[in-house]
């Protein structure tokens, strides 16, 4: 985030901005961290995390995405018709600037590629994700069924179709919640929508190895379904401002443009953003939570903070780090400001 957009009213420059000094103050600055938050009036949840180096857009994204509006117009028209229900102002003033004609805009000036910036960043923060859905979901339905405290989970994105069946793009997650108590509560927890089945569970809870063998198999059994239609925001917006690795460049990040699937053209395909994402597959959650009490944070749920590791006893390590873990509990309250 540049300067100026520190200074930025606007809640995914503002909530950045807190990130930013969570992540100094808890020395996880070189972590890829996601931070999420509940709308407690829609139930649904909005995503904040922006690529470092996706607070400026260069010329050539900007023709990129200008080229994708182009090039699949219907899809566009059709995101901008769902989200102009959602009846936020500014979200009606950025969705009124991508109807406007641009091909004349000069975008070597910085003013016009911060104002491109600017709307775009307005699309995807507003996109309202169900809140029993995505590790979010995960995390919250836990928050409402269990009724207890949670201090953090850990999780192992189960991204092996031969193993555990197969998912559109978001696998089922092996998670471990730990609570305040001193209890732990192991779970098979579904991210995407499961199929209409009353016998279906989103969290399949085990408590031993063997145990977790045969809910793996009733796992196997339970079909689920997209997120979303809507490619737009999950094959586009999301893998652009997240900074999703670039599917042929290496140690390059995606730049809006995918041309090597004529179908999908522009937009990544399901089977690259799958392939993408085993990159991280363990992760930590932290719930954060609205009230702030004396060192620690109480009340209703407000959010959860991801920590996204590529290695297992990376991430195990990390929680070995007692310090580490209490120092970043103890921090959570500068995301509540």
């Amino acid at each position: 985030m540049n300067d100026e957009q520190r200074l930025y009213p606007h809640k995914i420059y503002q909530k950045n901005r807190l990130l930013e000094e969570f992540k100094q103050m808890c020395g996880v600055d070189d972590k890829i961290i996601s931070f999420n938050i509940i709308d407690f009036y829609s139930r649904r949840f909005n995503w904040y995390v922006v690529n470092k180096e996706r607070w400026m857009f260069k010329e050539q994204i900007i023709n990129n995405i200008n080229e994708c509006i182009s090039v699949h117009s219907d899809e566009w028209r059709s995101f901008f018709e769902e989200r102009r229900k959602q009846d936020f102002k500014e979200l009606k003033d950025s969705i009124e600037y991508f109807g406007k004609e641009r091909k004349t805009t000069n975008w070597s000036d910085k003013k016009n590629r911060r104002e491109f910036h600017f709307h775009l960043l307005n699309l995807y923060q507003y996109y309202p994700h169900k809140a029993q859905i995505g590790i979010d979901g995960v995390i919250y339905r836990n928050f409402i069924d269990q009724g207890e405290r949670l201090c953090y989970a850990k999780g192992e994105l189960l991204t092996d179709t031969d193993k555990y069946g197969k998912y559109y793009i978001y696998p089922w997650i092996n998670m471990t919640f730990v609570y305040k108590s001193g209890k732990n509560v192991n779970s098979l927890s579904a991210q995407e929508n499961l199929l209409s089945n009353k016998e279906s569970k989103n969290d399949i809870e085990y408590t031993t190895e063997t145990d977790k063998n045969e809910k793996i198999k009733e796992m196997q059994d339970i079909e689920t379904i997209a997120l979303s239609q809507d490619k737009v925001y999950f094959n586009y917006l999301v893998p652009l401002v997240m900074g999703y690795p670039d599917p042929i460049v290496d140690k390059d990040i995606f730049n809006g443009s995918w041309k090597c699937n004529q179908e999908t053209k522009y937009f990544l395909d399901d089977d690259t953003i799958k392939t993408l994402l085993i990159k991280l597959k363990y992760i930590i959650c932290f719930p954060v939570y609205d009230a702030f009490v004396g060192s620690r944070l109480y009340g209703n749920f407000y959010g959860n903070v991801t920590i996204f590791f590529e290695k297992e006893d990376e991430r195990d390590g990390f929680l070995e780090d007692k310090d580490k873990i209490s120092r970043i509990e103890e921090s959570l309250f500068l995301l509540i400001r």
